[in-house]
């Protein structure tokens, strides 16, 4: 199932990636249904509402995942 997530702040940001090259962008920060709180950066280049929603949506779904980990002791 799909996470569900909104979005709860944005900003400029600048990241330095491979080969030193600064790349400008927004950092857009979320929370899930389930409570959990994440950040997604974006590139200038792919920020739109739909390439910022897949991002956010594959970071949801795996903050969601990932909270929802337990370890059961082995009988």
């Amino acid at each position: 199932m799909a996470a569900t997530w909104q979005v709860t702040g944005q900003q400029s940001d600048q990241t330095t990636f491979v080969g030193g090259q600064p790349v400008s962008g927004h950092l857009v920060s979320f929370v899930t249904g389930e409570g959990w709180r994440d950040s997604v950066f974006v590139p200038d280049d792919h920020y739109t509402p739909a390439k910022v929603k897949a991002l956010i949506q594959a970071a949801a779904d795996r903050a969601d995942a990932v909270g929802r980990l337990t370890h059961a002791a082995e009988a």
